[in-house]
């Protein structure tokens, strides 16, 4: 038996057929082809939470969309530091070294250092501390 797949918008509706305008389930269940105990089991689910009432298929309340979005950000980033990590370590076993002094100035003398510092790149892939 293939079970029909029906989106939020006409569960809800059919909801409002019973709960707002008043009309009988079984009825209802009748005239749109769909059994009584998906209706009823429709108007639990709104009665039980209205503002997000059919989650499920790809639909989520609120509070756990946030935790897998959360979890799917840490889940790239994690993924990006092991990245980061393995091109440390191949870097420091074929000798390079990159040594980056943090609190000193940079000096520029005129227009065109002001230019060639714009183009220094924010991103150091690996750090290695000389000894």
């Amino acid at each position: 038996m293939l079970a029909n797949k029906y989106d939020a918008d006409f569960k809800l509706n059919t909801v409002k057929l019973v709960l707002e305008e008043g009309k009988v389930a079984s009825q209802v269940a009748r005239d749109l082809g769909i059994s009584q105990k998906t209706v009823y089991g429709w108007i639990a689910q709104y009665k039980n939470d209205p503002k997000h009432p059919f989650v499920g298929s790809g639909n989520l309340k609120p509070e756990a969309q946030a935790t897998r979005d959360l979890e799917r950000e840490n889940r790239e980033l994690r993924e990006e530091l092991e990245i980061l990590k393995k091109r440390c370590a191949s870097s420091a076993t074929t000798g390079s070294k990159v040594s980056v002094h943090l609190r000193s100035p940079l000096r520029l003398f005129g227009p065109e250092d002001v230019q060639s510092a714009a183009s220094i790149s924010k991103r150091v892939l690996c750090l290695v501390e000389t000894p």
